[in-house]
């Protein structure tokens, strides 16, 4: 079920079930904002600009887009708040050296653009962190919870290379991964959300890399 919030003008702001009630309120209003949520919690939060937070641990941003470009951001918040972060950016030709060759790197980039490199942020990440590491992976890509914790079935078979390839790693690392979808569509209002700040550096890394690709065909 969706939710609408108004952010803007004062007057209008406010939490809308369905995107008629919140036509209503904004048709014809200059500089009307709003936009769609998924989860009422989500819509308070936006509405009440509140700022979210980090539990102290281990998180793995990741990002990859249809260039081929990859972004991680490792983030370690210690139980003072301080946060220490490692940006890592590469490009699918380096991090899937060890599975194909250029070629057939760059065969499958043209097949399955994009979610060769969002899987490829995954790999980047568990392969950059220490053995024993319970890390949260933040995404925006929702098929890298889903295949991963085994609720997609996979048909594709570059995929599920890649797949088996990173639970291996994971296994022999005794890494402990969950992961949390941030959705990089919403914009940024009010406090500071440290969840969409380090997502979109990850998408900057990605575009940063992408540039590099091309060079390296």
């Amino acid at each position: 079920m969706k939710f609408y919030v108004v952010i803007a003008p004062e007057e209008k702001k406010g939490i809308y079930r369905s995107w008629e009630d919140c036509l209503t309120a904004v048709h014809g209003v200059k500089g009307a904002k709003y936009l769609s949520v998924k989860s009422p919690e989500e819509a308070n939060r936006i509405l009440n600009d509140e700022k979210a937070s980090f539990e102290p641990g281990t998180y793995a941003f990741v990002d990859g887009n249809h260039f081929g470009g990859i972004g991680c951001v490792l983030v370690q918040v210690a139980r003072s708040g301080k946060e220490t972060i490692k940006e890592i950016k590469k490009t699918v030709l380096e991090v899937f050296s060890d599975m194909w060759s250029e070629l057939e790197i760059s065969a499958e980039l043209a097949r399955i653009r994009q979610i060769l490199a969002e899987l490829g942020g995954l790999k980047l990440a568990v392969e950059s962190l220490n053995k024993g590491t319970s890390v949260t992976i933040v995404h925006d890509y929702t098929g890298i919870a889903e295949w991963m914790e085994r609720r997609w079935k996979i048909k594709d078979p570059a995929v599920f290379k890649i797949v088996e390839d990173i639970r291996s790693k994971v296994e022999e690392k005794k890494l402990k991964l969950r992961f949390k979808h941030q959705d990089s569509h919403i914009p940024g209002i009010g406090g500071r959300n440290p969840f969409r700040e380090y997502n979109e550096l990850a998408d900057r890394l990605a575009t940063e890399a992408a540039g590099t690709v091309e060079r390296g065909m």
